[in-house]
């Protein structure tokens, strides 16, 4: 073999290591999303999850929460999942404004909004707590469902 051949083997071999670690590389990523979907700690899934929970203790549906309405009946589920996204998993607000068509800065109204409810309206506080420990419940059961 001459250099010129043993030097194209060792570029094509080269490109083929770089290929295969590329490769590996998509496959843990694909691998650790997989994990985190399933695991529930996916921030889109724990909106939804909290969502899901808010809708059913107010009565609302989903598609509700992500129209334009200002009516309480609207908004205060709708800064509910905003206070919860904050408090049970520290989901970024920015994101969780995306999912309801709302910036970050309504979603710090709501998140205090309902914070200085809950300080005066022990009902009210009540009623969040619940849906907060339902939530909380759903999460772990997610999580457990996935444990090795």
């Amino acid at each position: 073999m001459t250099d010129a051949e043993i030097n194209a083997e060792l570029r094509a071999l080269e490109v083929r290591k770089v290929k295969l670690q590329r490769l590996a590389k998509l496959r843990r990523e694909v691998a650790e999303l997989e994990i985190t979907a399933m695991a529930g700690t996916d921030d889109k899934a724990s909106i939804k999850i909290i969502t899901e929970e808010v809708c059913s203790k107010f009565g609302v549906t989903a598609d509700r929460l992500c129209s334009r309405s200002r009516q309480e009946d609207t908004c205060v589920p709708r800064q509910v999942i905003f206070f919860l996204t904050r408090d049970l998993k520290h989901i970024p607000l920015a994101l969780t404004g995306r999912v309801f068509g709302r910036d970050h800065g309504t979603v710090i109204h709501g998140v205090r909004s309902i914070q200085e409810r809950i300080d005066t309206d022990l009902h009210f506080a009540a009623t969040v707590s619940a849906v907060a420990q339902a939530c909380k419940t759903r999460f772990d059961k997610t999580v457990a469902s996935f444990a090795p």
